[in-house]
């Protein structure tokens, strides 16, 4: 559709006129996530770089990476990290 070509994602509101959301709007309320146990520290500063390039909220990574990321990012960009992922048990 033609929304789709303009870099608009159509989502569902009540009012018409908040029905779309264009992609670096929607890119704001993600994260960029790297939770992989074997992930390096390169690997770590590379996806902080995409997150950077892309506009998103935060990066998010494993807690032993969280200082990793955090200098990556030079402060440009929140750390998000997880607990118990995923082993976590209910």
């Amino acid at each position: 559709s033609e929304m789709w070509q303009a870099g608009c994602i159509p989502v569902a509101h009540k009012s018409r006129s908040d029905s779309v959301i264009s992609r670096a709007g929607l890119a704001r309320l993600v994260d960029h996530t790297l939770l992989k146990p074997e992930a390096t520290g390169r690997d770590v500063a590379a996806v902080v770089t995409e997150a950077l390039e892309l506009g998103v909220y935060s990066a998010c990574v494993s807690p032993s990476m969280v200082s990793v990321a955090a200098r990556a990012s030079g402060g440009s960009l929140p750390i998000a990290s997880v607990a118990g992922f995923p082993q976590a048990s209910i």
